[in-house]
């Protein structure tokens, strides 16, 4: 590893400031990514043909085994456990059109991150995350999901603000 100077000049005597290279900016350079390379990544993924919905079936059934899992013998590995899968479908829910899944995802892994350990009502609340996101795969439905997807979200949120109150978390 190589030692970059620092120009922190209120340093402790004794203590020595590594600053590592950083590899992405050296990868990318300055000045963020032109604006052609947006338009034809933008374009492509706009109008490839690529289904999700295999994949996202298999990270429904990779989180379906880890509640089930969950329930059987909570470890503290168990969260990030469930959160992969879960990252995996806001980001491909994102993606690839299915905003009400990625909202459903975004909703659950802001409350993987809030809660400290998994009870039995944290788990019943991943759960109706995981049954509302099944649906959605299976009847194949794109987009933000009109009135009742806003409404099915909305009810999610309110879940887990009830479960917050009642296990006493504070959320900004």
């Amino acid at each position: 590893m190589i030692d970059f100077p620092t120009t922190d000049d209120h340093r402790p005597e004794g203590v020595r400031y590594i600053t590592p290279p950083n590899v992405l900016r050296q990868k990318i350079g300055h000045g963020g990514i032109d604006s052609i390379r947006m338009e034809r990544a933008e374009r492509f993924i706009e109008t490839n043909d690529f289904d999700f919905l295999p994949y996202a079936r298999e990270y429904l059934s990779q989180l379906e085994r880890r509640i089930a899992q969950t329930l059987k013998t909570p470890t503290p590995e168990c969260r990030d456990l469930l959160s992969r899968p879960t990252m995996e479908l806001k980001a491909g829910g994102g993606m690839f059109g299915y905003r009400l899944m990625s909202e459903i995802a975004a909703v659950l892994l802001d409350f993987l991150e809030s809660v400290e350990r998994l009870d039995k009502d944290a788990l019943d609340i991943v759960s109706i995350h995981h049954k509302s996101m099944t649906v959605i795969a299976t009847s194949n439905l794109k987009g933000p999901g009109g009135k009742e997807g806003r409404a099915l979200a909305e009810e999610l949120y309110a879940a887990c603000k009830r479960y917050y109150r009642k296990h006493q978390i504070k959320k900004a």
